[in-house]
C-alpha cells in the first residue's frame, strides 16, 4: 500500500512538469527521475544522521512529498494553468509504430519479469541486498563490522533507494524495479540527447531503440544490478552539459550538478566516464564562449560549481570511507586499478574489453578470435598487472548479466565511429564533435585505469548507451541506397536478438515458467541452486526466537542475504544478524560475552579464540551452525572425560 507514495510523487511531478513547464515527455521523464533520486538521497542521509531508518519516518517522508504534489497540481487546475500544451502531429510512419510497440513490449516483459522474480544475481546475494538489511537493522547507513567490504565502501545510490522500497512494501518485491525504472528513463533520455544533438524524428527513436535493445541493458532491467542506474546519471550529465553549451542557464547548472552528483554516488565507474564527458564537452563550453552576455571566468565559475557540489552531495559517502580506510573512495580501489599506465595497458585492455562482446553461440568462432588477441597481445595477455587477480582472458556467449555481450551495439559503434569523420562533414559540422570525443575519452579513461575483469561487459553498459546517438546518426544519415537496406536489415536484427534477451534471462527467464513451478524462495537460488537446502537446513536448525541476533562468519564472497529471507517463514519476525570473526580494518576484539548465542558459518572458525567456547549444531561440506556453550554443558563433558 505504502509504496504507491513515491509512485504517485513520480507521476506527479512528472505531470507537473509536462504541463506546467511544458516539459515534453522524455524531458518530463528525465528531470523527475533526477528529483526522485535526489529525494531519496537527501532524505537517506536526513534520517540516518539522526538513526531514524524507520518504516513509519520513510512512509511521513513521501506521505508530505505527495500531499505537495497533489496540492500542486489541484492549485495549477484551479487556476487553470494547466494548458493542453500538446501539438498536433504529423501522421505516424508505420515503421516508427513498430518501432514503438516492441520499445513497449521490451519495456512491459522486463518488468513483469522483475516483479515474479526475487533479486538472485551473485552481487544481490553478497553485497547489494545485505547491506540494505543491515541499514534497516541499525536504523542508519554508517559503515558497520562485515567480512564483506563492499557492503561499506561501494557507491550506495540503488540500494539508498531498495531501503525506502523494501520499508515501504516490507518486502523486496519492488528491489528490482530500481534498476527497471532507469531503464524506462534511459530509453526517454536517450531520445533527448538524439533531439539535442540535432537528429531526426526518425534518429530520436533510434537511439532509443538502440538502448532498449541492448542485451545487457535488458538483462539488468530486472535485476539489483547498478549499471543501468549510473548509466542514466551519467548520460543525463553529458546532455545537461550539452544544454549548457547552448544556453548557460542557472537551471541546465542545476541539473548538471545533481547529475553529476548522483552518478557519482552510483557507481565507482562514474568517476572515468563523467570525467571523459566533463572534460570533452568543458573544454566545448569554454571554447564558445565569452559572449556579450556571459564571461568566461562566469563559465569557469559555473563549471567549478558543478564539480564541487557533485562531490558536496557524496560528502556522507566519502567521509565514511576516509573515516574507515583513510581514503574517500576506500584503499580497496587498489585491487581494481592497473598497476602500470602504458599505451600498451590500454591497447591491452581496449582489445580484451572490446573482444568481450564479440562472443557468439558459434563456438569454434570464439576462440578464433581468442586466438587472434593471444596472438597480437602475445606476453602481456593475462599480465597480472593489467588483469584482475585470478581470472584469464576468455570470450564467452552468455545470457546472464555478469558476461553477456552486446555483440550487433558493438559492431554498430566501431562503424559508426570510424564514419563519425564523414557523418560530421554530411551534416555540414551541426553534430557536436565534443561529445563523441567525451565518448572516446571515457572508455580510454576506463581502459588506461581499470584491470580487464572477465565479467567487465556490464560495467561497459554506460558507453553504450552513450554511444546511442551515434549510432542512430549513422542509421539515418543517406549513404545510398544499399546502406539504407543495410540500416533498415540491421534494425530488424536488433529487435528480433532483443526478445530473446528478454525472454531468455539466464537468472530471471519469462518463458521457462519458473517464476510458477517454484516458491520464490527458491528463486533466490536460481544461480547457486545446489545451495537452498543447505542454507534452508542451517535456519531450520537454529532454536532462536524471534528478533534474536545471530553470528555470522563467512568469507568475503559468500552469500549472506538468503540467510536473512530464509530466517522469516521459520521464526515470527525475521532474526537479526551480525558478523563476528571480522579480519581487515573493521576487525575487533570480541568479548565472549558480547558475542551471539549462536553462530553460522561458511569458513573455519579454528583460528579464533571464542571457537572453543561453541559446540556444533549441524554441519556440512558449506554451513555450521553452532551454540554457545553453557556451564551444564561443561559440566556433562567433564563427568564424561573422568568416566
Amino acid at each position: 500500500m505504502f509504496i504507491l507514495l513515491p509512485s504517485m510523487s513520480y507521476l506527479l511531478i512528472a505531470l507537473i512538469l509536462k504541463k506546467h513547464q511544458k516539459k515534453t515527455f522524455t524531458e518530463s521523464v528525465t528531470i523527475t527521475n533526477i528529483l526522485f533520486f535526489s529525494l531519496i538521497t537527501i532524505s537517506t542521509e536526513f534520517l540516518s544522521y539522526y538513526k531514524k531508518i524507520l518504516p513509519e519516518n520513510f512512509i511521513l517522508f513521501w506521505g508530505i512529498i505527495t500531499v505537495f504534489c497533489i496540492i500542486t497540481v489541484l492549485y495549477f487546475l484551479k487556476k487553470r494553468v494547466f494548458g493542453n500544451n500538446c501539438q498536433r502531429t504529423k501522421a505516424i510512419p508505420t515503421s516508427d509504430k513498430i518501432i514503438f510497440s516492441f520499445i513497449v513490449l521490451i519495456l512491459t516483459t522486463t518488468f513483469t519479469t522483475a516483479l515474479l522474480y526475487p533479486p538472485n544475481t551473485w552481487d544481490s546475494m553478497t553485497y547489494h541486498m545485505p547491506r540494505v538489511m543491515h541499514w534497516i537493522n541499525n536504523h542508519e547507513v554508517s559503515f558497520y563490522s562485515t567480512s564483506i567490504n563492499r557492503q561499506n565502501y561501494q557507491m550506495p545510490l540503488s540500494e539508498f533507494a531498495i531501503l525506502h522500497f523494501q520499508l515501504l512494501s516490507g518486502s523486496d518485491t519492488f528491489a528490482n524495479t530500481v534498476q527497471w525504472l532507469n531503464f524506462f528513463a534511459l530509453i526517454c533520455l536517450a531520445h533527448l540527447v538524439a533531439a539535442q544533438l540535432g537528429l531526426t524524428k526518425k534518429g530520436q527513436l533510434l537511439s532509443a531503440l538502440f538502448v532498449a535493445t541492448l542485451p545487457m541493458a535488458i538483462l539488468q532491467a530486472s535485476s539489483t544490478q547498478n549499471d543501468l542506474v549510473v548509466s542514466f546519471f551519467v548520460l543525463a550529465f553529458g546532455y545537461y552539459m550539452l544544454r549548457l553549451k547552448s544556453s548557460f542557464t542557472l537551471a541546465n547548472l542545476s541539473l548538471a550538478t545533481l547529475a553529476l552528483g548522483l552518478a557519482l554516488l552510483s557507481k565507482g565507474t562514474a568517476y572515468l566516464y563523467c570525467a571523459g564527458l566533463g572534460t570533452a564537452l568543458g573544454i566545448s563550453i569554454l571554447r564558445k564562449y565569452p559572449t556579450k552576455n556571459i564571461s568566461q571566468l562566469k563559465v569557469m565559475g559555473g563549471l567549478s560549481c558543478i564539480l564541487l557540489l557533485a562531490l558536496a552531495m557524496n560528502a556522507g559517502h566519502l567521509i565514511r570511507n576516509y573515516n574507515s580506510y583513510g581514503h574517500p573512495l576506500s584503499t580497496e580501489g587498489k585491487a581494481y586499478r592497473n598497476e602500470q599506465l602504458t599505451g600498451q595497458t590500454l591497447l591491452s585492455n581496449a582489445l580484451r574489453n572490446g573482444a568481450l562482446h564479440l562472443g557468439t553461440p558459434i563456438l569454434p568462432f570464439n576462440e578464433h578470435v581468442e586466438e587472434v588477441v593471444k596472438i597480437i597481445l602475445g606476453q602481456e595477455l593475462n599480465s597480472p598487472k593489467i588483469t584482475w587477480a585470478g581470472t584469464s582472458f576468455h570470450i564467452p556467449f552468455s545470457l546472464h548479466e555478469d558476461t553477456a555481450g552486446n555483440l550487433l551495439h558493438f559492431i554498430a559503434i566501431v562503424v559508426s565511429f570510424l564514419l563519425f569523420p564523414v557523418l560530421w562533414v554530411r551534416n555540414k559540422n551541426k553534430v557536436d564533435v565534443g561529445y563523441a570525443l567525451g565518448i572516446v575519452l571515457a572508455a580510454t579513461f576506463y581502459c588506461l585505469i581499470l584491470k580487464w575483469q572477465p565479467w567487465a561487459s556490464r560495467l561497459h553498459t554506460p558507453l553504450f548507451i552513450m554511444s546511442s546517438p551515434i549510432v542512430a546518426l549513422t542509421l539515418t544519415t543517406g549513404l545510398g541506397a544499399v546502406m539504407s537496406f543495410i540500416n533498415s536489415a540491421f534494425v530488424v536484427l536488433l529487435i528480433t536478438s532483443s526478445l530473446f534477451f528478454s525472454f531468455r534471462n539466464s537468472s530471471r527467464s519469462f518463458v521457462s515458467f519458473d517464476w510458477i513451478k517454484n516458491d520464490r524462495e527458491v528463486l533466490y537460488f536460481t544461480n547457486r541452486p545446489n545451495l537452498f537446502s543447505k542454507y534452508k537446513r542451517a535456519i531450520q536448525s537454529l532454536p532462536v526466537t524471534a528478533g534474536q541476533e545471530v553470528g555470522l562468519c563467512i568469507g568475503n564472497d559468500d552469500w549472506e542475504y538468503p540467510f536473512w529471507i530464509l530466517s522469516s517463514p521459520f521464526h515470527d519476525s525475521k532474526i537479526s544478524f551480525r558478523h563476528i570473526g571480522v579480519e581487515g580494518i573493521f576487525g575487533i576484539e570480541e568479548n565472549l560475552k558480547e558475542l551471539p548465542q549462536f553462530i553460522l558459518a561458511t569458513r573455519s572458525l579454528k583460528q579464533k579464540n571464542f571457537f572453543l567456547n561453541y559446540e556444533i549444531i549441524s554441519t556440512d561440506n558449506y554451513i555450521t551452525v553452532l551454540r554457545k556453550k553453557t556451564m551444564a554443558t561443561e559440566n556433562r563433558k567433564k563427568a564424561h572425560s573422568k568416566k
